[in-house]
């Protein structure tokens, strides 16, 4: 069965465009959401807050920064790493 994650995103991009956030204040902060999205699945409610943001991450909606604060913050897709255009890897 999929998951309707629309409800978890959303909560992470307002949580997010608030300023720069922490793993750990984001998976407090979206308790409610991935708890019942977690009944439903077999891993823990913090793994599927981690599974979003990495896909949230990989659509370019936030990033994650280590300087000067460490965190999420809002990403756009002309911020995100590209490879090379002539690499192999």
């Amino acid at each position: 069965m999929a998951h309707d994650y629309t409800r978890l995103d959303a909560a992470i991009i307002s949580r997010v465009g608030e300023g720069v956030v922490s793993f750990a204040a984001l998976s407090a902060a979206m308790a409610e959401h991935s708890d019942a999205l977690a009944k439903s699945d077999p891993a823990p409610a913090w793994q599927i807050v981690a599974r979003r943001l990495q896909s949230l991450r990989r659509a370019g909606r936030i990033r994650h920064q280590r300087k000067p604060n460490q965190g999420w913050v809002l990403g756009s897709l002309s911020t995100t790493r590209k490879r090379p255009s002539g690499s192999l890897g």
